[in-house]
């Protein structure tokens, strides 16, 4: 049992480890700008409806079940910081629930922008409204693809 432990926090590096809690943060914030109230969420809420609709009630109805998730972030990432991404994934692998909500928010993610075309036109329209300086498009989108292959094989 241990040895598989140790297998499974050793597939997340520092990079997919950032970009995993930097994911879960935004989907948190996503969360707390919806319109309905915790523990009385609503598809009908959701201004793009569809199957991301009922994705994003799973993400809110699951970060009411988890009011903490955020100070858990707050945790693995500071430990990120200091002990190094052994360390922090270990302390992933003890919070499910943040896999679990960085996986479905992946799943909207590539529902929404089925193809690395259909996501470098989207930001290239968020380009021209901020000054921030991106990783190139294919290479955020194959980062976000690995990511999400490694979540499926984690969460279900």
């Amino acid at each position: 049992m241990k040895a598989s432990v140790e297998n499974r926090v050793e597939a997340l590096s520092s990079e997919l480890l950032e970009i995993l809690l930097d994911e879960a943060e935004r989907v948190l914030l996503e969360v707390e700008a919806r319109s309905d109230q915790p523990h009385q969420r609503l598809t009908s809420h959701d201004p793009l409806g569809g199957e991301e609709a009922e994705l994003r009630l799973a993400i809110a109805e699951l970060s009411d079940a988890y009011p903490a998730m955020g100070h858990d972030l707050e945790a693995i990432s500071e430990r990120l910081h200091q002990t190094g991404p052994k360390a922090a994934s270990q302390d992933l692998e003890l919070t499910p629930h943040i896999l679990h909500v960085v996986r479905l928010s992946l799943e909207i993610h590539f529902r929404q922008y089925p193809t690395l075309e259909e996501y470098d036109a989207a930001l290239r329209a968020q380009r021209e409204d901020s000054d921030e300086e991106l990783l190139p498009p294919g290479e955020t989108y194959e980062t976000l693809r690995r990511l999400l292959g490694f979540l499926r094989t984690r969460v279900s």
